[in-house]
């Protein structure tokens, strides 16, 4: 029977060779459209995650809605102070680290060049949890943070846009930039990482965030505040202490009135994981339905095959 049926392949070698074709495009698309899905998913995650990792992040402004089913913005009001991060570092279970964040966009200048990029102020503790590594000099300390000094740690992709894209970024420490028409001194550059999606870590410059107060924003209020939670399984919990903590501290009875918002990164990664699963289906139904059809072509083939040969 066996050498019977090497005869009857080799005999008809063309309608051998199309019938292997269907069923290798077809397992092959089912194959590729599900890695796709699912790398697609783990790429997302990781870009996520290198960003930080049980994270908190507050951030001023009401998450409901003001009329006409329209959403405040976050970020744009002013409603978190210092002392908001104080306590809830001394007061919050759970908390591994709370860290400072003023940002804003700003001119930057180096003798003939400049770039438009954002500007985060805050602390020693943002190295930490945003996974942030110096290539080069040293990053924020308390000390700089206590004395306002006008010190900087830029991105590489800025000390590139400032000092040309084949200098040595090693010799960016110690030269003075200005930002906003005001000098400061460069201490440190950041390792390369790439954008994740919703920031550019690579396109950013950091100082105190005493600083930023002080000679950018002009004013006391925060544009953020991060807080890592020491265990996963304590995220809920951890941010339901933090939501009743900053409702005493800004005096407000009505949760639906809180003048800040929460945003978990667990809930942002199960989102985005459903997201990708969904889409993993799709694309293993298309690649399932070019394999049925491939299939079909192989069956119609071999029915006409037997039937000829009957007749």
């Amino acid at each position: 029977t066996l050498e019977e049926t090497l005869s009857a392949l080799m005999s008809n070698k063309v309608r051998t060779s199309l019938t292997m074709l269907g069923i290798i495009i077809g397992i092959a698309s089912v194959i590729v459209m599900v890695s796709v899905g699912q790398g697609a998913s783990k790429s997302i995650t990781e870009r996520i995650e290198s960003n930080g990792s049980n994270l908190l992040m507050i951030m001023p402004g009401s998450a409901g809605t003001i009329g006409y089913g329209a959403r405040q913005q976050s970020g744009t009001a002013q409603s978190l102070t210092t002392e908001d991060s104080e306590q809830i570092l001394q007061l919050v279970s759970y908390v591994k680290a709370v860290t400072n964040e003023i940002s804003g966009r700003y001119q930057i200048v180096y003798k003939g060049s400049n770039t438009n990029t954002s500007v985060m102020g805050t602390d020693e503790n943002y190295a930490a949890i945003r996974n942030v590594d110096v290539e080069y000099g040293e990053f924020i300390n308390n000390s700089y943070v206590e004395s306002k000094s006008k010190v900087c740690i830029l991105g590489p992709s800025v000390a590139e846009s400032l000092f040309g894209e084949d200098s040595d970024l090693s010799e960016a420490i110690g030269k003075t930039i200005k930002i906003n028409k005001i000098e400061f001194k460069v201490i440190g550059v950041t390792k390369q990482k790439g954008s994740s999606g919703f920031s550019n870590q690579d396109d950013m410059i950091y100082i105190p965030y005493t600083t930023a107060m002080r000679y950018l924003s002009g004013n006391e209020y925060l544009s953020e505040i991060d807080v890592q939670i020491a265990d996963a399984n304590k995220m809920e919990e951890a941010q339901t202490e933090i939501t009743n903590l900053l409702l005493g501290l800004h005096n407000i009875s009505d949760a639906s009135s809180a003048d800040f918002n929460i945003s978990n990164q667990s809930d942002l990664l199960e989102t985005i994981t459903s997201t990708t699963q969904t889409l993993t289906i799709l694309l293993g139904a298309i690649a399932g339905i070019s394999l049925l059809v491939g299939g079909i072509g192989i069956m119609n083939m071999m029915l006409t095959t037997v039937t000829e040969r009957t007749r």
